[in-house]
């Protein structure tokens, strides 16, 4: 987890909240986990495997996204460990549950940076607005939306109840109780809460439309992370007085990353493959599991014209921009037809704040979801746009050269 703050009365400069790791070093980040004690107690954060690294539960995004769509993520046999681990506390079932679970982190990661600002700013934080990132395809799919909007309203309401730092809470199953009652009986409203869901590519795209380096035409964006790799296509293009920004349906998480390849090239290494051939094998089916999301894209707009070669700009983000094997493999195009696409890792924004060590690759989507939350939604939705594709009789040429269906 990373965040990034604006003060309003700071002249705009965004900052990024620093954590505290187990050896007292400050980082720009804090792993998305909470732990128990053994005694009762959570522990969250870079402290959450302190005891035991069993008893420690991560991924939320994605046992979210289990409660709708079961068997869809990996994430399983985390969650039997962690239920264990309660059952030996006395916890219920209804009380550790991914919604209960993933409220009370998001409840804290806000209360540990209001308390951070405080300290470097000097003066209480009397309203925060909270803008939280969310996975594309919850934001277009009704029923993971809605487990998603009862889980933030859950932590919400949970905001001013939860122990700070690297300190347990008093009582974690009583905790996880009320995170559970709140997410089943509050409700989030676009008009009253100050806690907003702001789809993940939406928040990192915000630093090419501050470059000002848009041009015509489509981008994408993989934010390549541990557990997840995060694929949008977006197109830019001249629309009415200014320009809109349109996400393409499709665009989506895959559950194959950087943990998912080291695994991956470890098994089959172990297995008797060569370790070259491992590597070019997972890395180039890791690349095949990401071209779904460009079909379901060009579905909607099959003008071959826009798709081929230099018109489509590809920019990489998360840890695994640093890795070549993954930025290699996503300047080919998900077509061979249509060639080869241009790559470069993300553009930091001119006033990001380099001083404090946090590579920009790694907090894009921080640092955009530390603007106004109306700048970040601007654009179309793709549920509200239908098939742009040309009728024959305005195909230019170029569009000849392949099939639409």
């Amino acid at each position: 987890t990373k965040v990034m703050y604006l003060k309003e009365s700071s002249g705009a400069v965004i900052t990024p909240v620093l954590w505290t790791d187990r050896d007292g070093r400050e980082v720009f980040w804090t792993p998305s986990a909470v732990g128990s004690d053994g005694i009762g107690g959570l522990t969250f954060g870079h402290h959450a495997g302190k005891h035991d690294e069993t008893w420690v539960l991560s991924h939320f995004k994605m046992l979210l996204a289990d409660q709708v769509a079961p068997g869809r993520f990996a994430g399983r046999e985390a969650w039997d460990r962690w239920w264990q681990a309660g059952s030996a506390l006395g916890w219920q079932s209804d009380v550790a549950s991914p919604a209960a679970v993933a409220a009370t982190y998001l409840g804290w990661v806000v209360r540990a940076s209001v308390h951070y600002i405080e300290r470097i700013e000097g003066s209480p934080v009397e309203r925060v607005q909270v803008n939280v990132c969310v996975p594309f395809e919850q934001s277009e799919e009704p029923a993971a939306n809605t487990a998603f909007l009862s889980t933030l309203a859950a932590a919400e309401a949970l905001h001013g109840s939860l122990a700070t730092g690297d300190r347990s809470t008093v009582d974690g199953g009583e905790l996880l109780r009320l995170a559970a009652e709140t997410a089943a009986t509050t409700k989030w409203s676009a008009e009253q809460s100050l806690w907003q869901p702001v789809p993940e590519a939406l928040a990192a795209f915000i630093s090419i439309v501050e470059n000002e380096s848009w041009r015509d035409g489509v981008y994408a964006l993989y934010d390549v992370g541990e557990g997840t790799t995060d694929v949008t296509v977006m197109e830019h293009s001249p629309m009415g007085p200014g320009f809109a920004r349109q996400l393409y349906p499709g665009s989506r998480s895959v559950p194959r990353a950087v943990s998912w390849c080291t695994r991956e090239i470890a098994r089959r290494v172990a297995g008797g493959a060569r370790p070259s051939d491992a590597q070019a094998q997972v890395f180039d089916e890791w690349k095949l599991a990401t071209d779904d999301v460009w079909r379901d894209a060009y579905k909607t707009y099959r003008k071959q014209s826009a798709w081929m070669g230099d018109r489509v700009r590809v920019f990489v983000s998360g840890g695994g921009s640093y890795d070549e094997r993954f930025v290699s493999r996503v300047g080919n195009a998900w077509t061979p037809n249509f060639g080869t696409y241009r790559v470069a890792r993300l553009p930091a924004p001119h006033d990001y704040p380099w001083e404090a060590d946090a590579p920009f690759v790694r907090m894009c989507v921080a640092y955009g979801l530390a603007h106004d939350v109306a700048t970040l939604v601007e654009g179309i939705a793709p549920l509200d746009v239908g098939d742009r594709t040309p009728p024959p009789d305005e195909r230019d040429e170029e569009d000849q050269l392949h099939p639409y269906d």
